[in-house]
């Protein structure tokens, strides 16, 4: 049987009392609510604060007379009882308070970061190419291939539609065939633009020193950038309904990294000839590509989403999550693959997404483009233009290809409304948008032969408006060409713990728990911490970060008791 009842607060002189641990969580509480709430939500959780410290404590007093402790105010706390109270304390008022939001990283100037890595511009791609449909695989399931083939990084990003991540799932899956079309066809504009902020909040500069750090987003970002601020014909509920289902669009994007080397200078001698080898780590398997997941607090209610299902609201909500496995490389690997570029607010919030979804495409292709080639002029070919927003480039009728036409048309205007400036000299005369090109699409017979392949070809300069968020855009990419390294020098991290079954056997037992309890705890099934601690199952990342915080409690309150 355990010693703790018998040691007194004496032998342990640096060891917290049950009392100043009940305490400790009441003030922290009340911290929380005077700092993070206002007029009757302020008050009604002050007074909870008390109930709800002394509910806890009843539970975990319950379970230390199970194992034959005595906990009384004065007694010293075993690590197993910290650990308890601070992971019950969470879960308690999770849904009372906000969490700390990530500043906004759009600046003065109204331009912010971006993350330009590839897997991040395929992302893009292959959103906006959704509409008309990915390339099946062997089972039928759409997958989009993104070929890296730089001058020297050279690899391969597939990208597949998968089931939300889940933190019970040691591996994702991915989606069946039926479900994977189904999604894809909603994902739009919209899904883009989300996916552009959240590579905004993915380059945070307090993030660098620390990678297990999460970005919060508030409801009130989300809004903006899906323009919904400006709905006033949408109740709120309507917004939050909309909101979170192009959350939810999102979180099925998955990818996987097939290969990835570096060409030309990273190359090894064997048996007297050159040949190219990895030279990165990275996950092979398939991952999310945000591991993204909601906040939600304050008051709970039903409502009714757009198929008639009834769903559980609160009155707010954060965004809260990080980039999936292939930050590991693009993110806080290699110096000379963290590359970012900048965007602009403009861009997000004035090209119309509904009226002209191909000028949203072509916004984000050049703002990539922008990045890519910094010193260069941003243009763009019109078969690339109808490539990225996902068309047809060779329509046998007609009509269609007028239609085609005038959505490249009206795309490329669309990027005077963030200030860049379209110049269509290099197009054949024939072909310039004006009078003549309009009788030509009225009498095709005047129309010159193969003249389709004449406007596929058709190359337009944008130029930037002095003074414009697209200018600033332009001259901030001419500025940095990588992610720096943290500003403050620390001590190196420890190195990540190996999670085999053994340890996690072994931090159970050193914690006092029992299966049932570290399941409790990690949110999971007894039976998956059985075949974790056998080996048949291996921990998830989100896992794995619940089992280090586990890990660092205890060790502090080792500390604490020497």
């Amino acid at each position: 049987m355990s010693t703790e009842k018998e040691k007194t607060p004496e032998q342990h002189p640096k060891r917290l009392t049950w009392r100043d641990i009940c305490e400790l969580g009441a003030a922290l509480l009340y911290y929380r609510a005077a700092t993070t709430l206002e007029g009757r939500e302020r008050e009604k959780a002050l007074a909870d604060v008390r109930p709800l410290v002394r509910a806890i404590a009843c539970e975990i007093e319950k379970e230390a007379e199970i194992r034959g402790i005595q906990l009384a105010d004065s007694s010293p706390v075993p690590g197993w009882v910290f650990a308890m109270f601070a992971q019950q304390l969470y879960q308690q008022t999770t849904t009372l308070f906000s969490l700390p939001p990530t500043p906004s990283p759009f600046g003065k100037n109204k331009i912010a970061p971006f993350v330009s890595a590839p897997p991040a511009w395929g992302a893009a791609k292959a959103i906006f190419a959704a509409k008309s449909g990915w390339e099946p695989d062997e089972e039928g399931r759409p997958r989009y291939v993104l070929d890296i083939g730089g001058n020297n990084l050279k690899g391969r990003v597939i990208y597949h539609i998968i089931l939300p991540w889940d933190a019970t799932e040691e591996d994702i899956t991915i989606a069946h065939k039926e479900l994977a079309w189904k999604i894809l066809k909603d994902m739009g504009a919209d899904t883009a633009w989300l996916h552009m902020l959240l590579l905004s909040y993915a380059v945070d500069s307090t993030r660098r020193e620390d990678r297990s750090k999460r970005f919060v987003i508030p409801r009130e970002e989300i809004y903006h950038c899906l323009g919904l601020d400006k709905r006033s014909d949408l109740s709120r509920t309507e917004k939050d309904l909309r909101a979170l289902a192009e959350i939810k669009k999102l979180r099925h994007l998955g990818l996987q990294i097939d290969y990835l080397q570096w060409a030309g200078k990273k190359t090894i001698r064997r048996k007297g000839h050159k040949q190219e080898v990895d030279v990165y780590n990275f996950d092979r398997r398939i991952g999310a590509l945000w591991e993204i997941s909601l906040h939600q607090f304050g008051q709970a209610y039903k409502a009714q989403d757009k198929d008639g299902n009834i769903v559980t609201l609160w009155t707010d909500w954060q965004l809260v999550g990080s980039e999936g496995m292939w930050g590991n490389v693009f993110l806080h690997g290699d110096k000379s693959l963290r590359q970012f570029g900048y965007i602009a607010r403009e861009m997000l919030e004035k090209v119309d997404r509904y009226r002209c979804p191909w000028g949203a495409a072509l916004a984000v292709m050049l703002t990539f483009q922008a990045r890519f080639n910094p010193f260069g002029q941003v243009e763009a070919t019109n078969r690339e233009i109808i490539s990225f927003a996902g068309g047809e480039e060779y329509p046998t009728d007609f009509r269609r290809r007028y239609d085609i036409k005038q959505q490249v048309l009206n795309a490329i205007e669309e990027q005077r409304k963030w200030g860049l400036e379209p110049d269509y000299s290099l197009w054949p005369k024939y072909l310039q948008p004006g009078e003549d090109a309009n009788i030509l699409e009225e009498d095709p017979g005047r129309l010159p032969p193969r003249y389709w392949d004449d406007f596929l070809k058709c190359k337009t300069i944008f130029r930037p408006v002095k003074d414009s968020q697209a200018e600033a855009v332009v001259q901030a990419n001419r500025q940095v060409k990588h992610l720096p390294e943290p500003t403050i020098v620390k001590a190196l991290p420890k190195p990540q713990k190996a999670w085999t079954g053994s340890a996690i056997k072994e931090l159970r037992r050193k914690l006092g728990f029992t299966q049932k309890q570290l399941a409790a705890y990690l949110g999971v099934s007894s039976m998956l911490v059985s075949h974790l601690e056998t080996g048949r199952r291996r921990p998830n990342p989100q896992l794995k970060r619940k089992l280090a915080q586990l890990d660092k409690e205890l060790e502090k309150s080792q500390e604490n008791s020497c």
